[in-house]
């Protein structure tokens, strides 16, 4: 995506996640017109459309005050309103975090969330359900001019004493530091947090837009560090160019947006040096000019350890002067468009493959199974053709030969599904081990136990401990959760190949559960709260604070990282076994047809012929089945790689498919004989208690 627009790349991937929903749907449906669905495979296979229609990439603007962080919004979003959208000038603008974003089902407006809601001990999270809540101003979206007066209401403020600052546990330090003004009040703002729901065709196309302002926003509200920032594609931080890297900006920088793995920072954290128009001098040549900002963004690259490249020096104000005015020169001076590019060219591509990844796992247990269920249905149908073909003579030895060779194998499966019954117990133990590692109840009992804990602390020193024995705690219970998951799969694993080798089922394995991504998400969130430790801020604060601020957001942020593992741990406990049982559930089936054609032979109530012709109408038809099902299959896969912006594949999936297929040819396999109840217990049971 080199060279193209932030529109284009977003219009590119929008149209990429369309054509795969489109591909997913359709081999949905055609497993359930073939009745080769079942609820497990349905339910999987909707939560991954879910998946493509409510994606989103958040991209994050962050500065502190002054610094022309929402000019560079509006230049880079609503230059083509002609107008600035977002209230934007000297000094400070928007004094609440902003979200903007679409959702066709809700009305254009903006939403707003009093400051007083930070006395209720809510974290922001739980109020956004609440509808009651936030005062919701209606926006027209035909009416750039109403847009923009609404928004006025994210500069409101209120004046407080400073005691009810503190009740409300913001800052109480004006800009220039004085404690409060001359009748004794500070400035606060007026709203907690804004919610900007409008049409627009880049939040059409899924990108949500944050707009933080400045350190003591974040530090007020630190549910946006780790929800907010933690879960954005890219972070913009807007320094001067004129002022360079401030203390305040590092600190900011630091604590909030850098990153320990240098890799994350080169693809999703950008730097911009805004308002380089300020350098402009008469008395000076513009190769100095020029050297003076190449000056500036290596300075600013080695301060913030990043690559030069990742640092963007431009002009917001002249971006959105010239996307107002149609001026192409003048826009193309600004630099914004150097920004939208790289916005563009690593976002959007960084964004597809975390998609692409967790789809292609998550579809490729159901692709396989859906393949190796065909094929070892036409395996069977080719063995009862063999034995059909052996009982042309109807002779009695070849009966009796065929017959005892389906109770051996009856015998066999029956000894092999006593095994697996016994199996399944240990599985349950196993997987109620795994749930109770990420058990919510037990989680509630240590963020309860750690807050009273907390509260009765008299020195920093002991309230220190109190979180790091409660990070310590949850660590171990995700790395128990962890050992639990890989003896699960590894017992799978080896049920899978006993049934392979001695019963010809299909080549299928469970997948593994990735549970290390919740637990770098802690370790993160461990990080991100150290200042929880430091014991120059803990001084500060009174006791109840430090105690509520712990319970709003690590505890409020660590009940959503468990939320989420254990929903992947029971999704995944639930999809296990299942293609065995079918498979199992197919080959007992097919077994006990044969059987029954053996019987009516050899009791001459049907004839050879007529069950080889019945049988070789059958294998036509599954053999169709499994060419169109490898054909939706390729279809999936193929879209899930294509590149956007192109209908064409990559050259090297179209190879693997190619060399899939031609080894999927169907297995000589086995059949054998068991009760239909037996099947029917194991099929339509769930390997989770």
């Amino acid at each position: 995506m080199k060279g193209i627009s932030l529109s284009a790349g977003l219009a590119q991937y929008s149209a990429w996640r369309t054509q795969v929903q489109s591909a997913v749907a359709e081999y949905r449906d055609w497993l359930r017109t073939e009745n080769l669905s079942d609820l497990q495979t349905h339910n999987q296979l909707e939560q991954i459309l879910t998946t493509l229609r409510d994606d989103h990439i958040r991209v994050a603007f962050v500065a502190e005050f002054s610094r022309g962080k929402t000019e560079l919004i509006n230049a880079i979003f609503f230059g083509h309103l002609r107008r600035r959208i977002l209230p934007s000038g000297i000094g400070r603008t928007t004094m609440c975090p902003t979200e903007l974003m679409y959702d066709p089902d809700q009305p254009p407006s903006v939403r707003l969330l009093p400051i007083e809601t930070r006395a209720q001990n809510t974290p922001m999270h739980d109020f956004r359900a609440d509808v009651k809540a936030w005062r919701e101003v209606k926006l027209n979206p035909d009416d750039p001019k109403q847009i923009s007066q609404s928004l006025t209401h994210l500069t409101d403020i209120l004046h407080v004493t400073p005691e009810q600052a503190k009740r409300l546990d913001l800052p109480v330090m004006d800009e220039t530091g004085d404690e409060s003004n001359q009748l004794g009040m500070v400035e606060i703002p007026r709203w907690r947090h804004a919610l900007i729901n409008l049409p627009h065709p880049l939040l059409e196309q899924g990108l949500v837009i944050l707009d933080t302002p400045g350190l003591n926003a974040i530090g007020a509200e630190p549910d946006l560090t780790i929800n907010q920032l933690g879960s954005a594609h890219a972070v913009v931080f807007i320094l001067g160019t004129d002022t360079g890297v401030t203390k305040s900006d590092l600190e900011l920088w630091k604590k909030h947006i850098y990153l320990d793995d240098h890799e994350a920072n080169s693809k999703s954290r950008l730097a911009v040096l805004n308002k380089i128009d300020t350098l402009q001098d008469d008395l000076k040549q513009e190769q100095q000019i020029q050297l003076e900002i190449k000056s500036q963004v290596n300075r600013t690259a080695e301060i913030l350890h990043l690559d030069p490249k990742n640092v963007f020096p431009l002009s917001a104000q002249q971006g959105l002067l010239g996307k107002a005015k149609g001026d192409a020169a003048l826009y193309a001076s600004s630099r914004v468009a150097d920004l939208e590019q790289a916005l563009a060219s690593r976002i959007v591509p960084s964004k597809l493959e975390i998609v692409r990844s967790r789809i292609d796992s998550e579809l490729g247990n159901i692709l396989d199974s859906g393949n190796a269920l065909l094929t070892k249905r036409l395996g069977d149908v080719d063995e009862h053709i063999s034995d059909m073909q052996q009982l042309r003579a109807k002779n009695t030895e070849v009966v009796d030969h065929i017959m005892a060779k389906a109770q051996r194998e009856k015998e066999l499966l029956e000894r092999n599904m006593q095994r697996f019954q016994s199996i399944r117990s240990i599985f349950t133990r196993q997987s109620n081990a795994l749930f109770s590692s990420l058990s919510m109840d037990g989680l509630h009992r240590e963020i309860a136990a750690t807050k009273l804990l907390m509260s009765n602390c008299l020195t920093t020193l002991t309230i220190q401990r109190c979180i790091n024995d409660f990070f310590a705690s949850i660590l171990r219970s995700i790395d128990q959760a962890i050992d639990q998951a890989d003896e699960i799969s590894s017992l799978c694993t080896k049920v899978y190949q006993e049934f392979e080798d001695e019963h010809g089922l299909g080549q299928v394995r469970p997948r593994p559960l990735n549970l290390g991504r919740y637990r770098q998400q802690v370790l993160r969130l461990e990080r991100k709260h150290s200042d929880f430790k430091s014991t120059g801020r803990l001084f500060l604060r009174e006791q109840m604070s430090i105690t509520n601020r712990f319970y709003d957001t690590v505890g409020t942020v660590t009940k959503l990282i468990y939320m989420k593992a254990a929903k992947d741990a029971s999704d995944w406990s639930k999809s296990l076994m299942l293609p065995l049982e079918t498979q199992v559930r197919e080959h007992h089936g097919q077994l006990r047809r044969r059987v029954e054609s053996v019987k009516r032979i050899h009791n001459a109530a049907d004839t050879v012929d007529e069950r080889l012709e019945e049988l070789e109408l059958n294998k036509a038809g599954i053999s169709d089945q499994r060419d169109e099902m490898r054909k939706l299959s390729d279809q999936v896969r193929l879209s899930l790689y294509n590149k956007p912006g192109t209908d064409q594949a990559e050259n090297e999936l179209r190879n693997s498919v190619a060399a899939r297929n031609t080894k999927n040819s169907p297995p000589q396999t086995h059949s054998g004989e068991q009760s239909e109840n037996e099947v029917l217990a194991v099929s339509t049971s769930t390997m989770r208690p």
